[in-house]
């Protein structure tokens, strides 16, 4: 089974549909995406508390498991192999992929380092450059080579601050709406065996 979300394509449902029958294949269409978070971004995450805290909430590395295969390396996410290249067009120095990535060929430990790194609670080093799903929504556009170039110069500490807004915003949520816990206070059992006036 295929599941696919509608963008912009030129080719409609229907011809899609009929592609996946010829092939036996089942066709799962979901709503029109318009819209997309922000993630990789020009300016370097300082606060690495916030780089944490973002990784931890990251549904690209966590609840939609994007795993990606690059160069002979697994990576936890989609986002970190092209770091280097991203980061490149910008200006700005970046290390290897391999910092990131787990050799696939000739690696007798290949399957034990998969799931400690999918397991692991530690960001990437392309996190540093990463909002994750905490960033803002843009809207989903083709841009020319001007609009290109304005995307690799802009300034996005206004995104950074948007996303450390957005985690506190989740974490009010999931604190509102998870699991209550009653705290029963010592001064509240002082309150309810202290005996009433004129009563023994």
């Amino acid at each position: 089974m295929i599941g696919a979300a509608r963008t912009s394509l030129a080719i409609g449902d229907k011809a899609i549909a009929a592609k996946c029958a010829k092939h036996g294949t089942q066709l799962d269409l979901r709503p029109t995406i318009t819209e997309f978070n922000r993630s990789f971004i020009n300016n370097r995450i300082e606060d690495e508390h916030l780089v944490r805290r973002i990784f931890s909430q990251c549904k690209m590395a966590n609840e939609y498991s994007c795993f990606s295969i690059y160069e002979g390396m697994f990576f936890r996410c989609s986002v970190a192999p092209f770091a280097r290249e991203r980061l490149r067009m910008a200006g700005i120095e970046f290390p290897g992929p391999e910092v990131d990535g787990i050799q696939i060929h000739g690696n007798p430990h290949l399957g034990a380092e998969i799931e400690a790194r999918v397991k692991s609670k530690e960001p990437l080093k392309a996190c540093s450059y990463c909002l994750g799903s905490s960033g803002p929504m843009v809207a989903h556009r083709q841009v020319n080579r001007q609009a290109g170039k304005a995307w690799l110069e802009e300034d996005n500490r206004a995104d950074i601050a948007f996303a450390r807004r957005n985690l506190r915003r989740q974490a009010v949520d999931r604190w509102l709406h998870g699991p209550v816990t009653i705290l029963l206070l010592p001064a509240f059992f002082a309150l309810t065996t202290t005996p009433s006036p004129g009563r023994s």
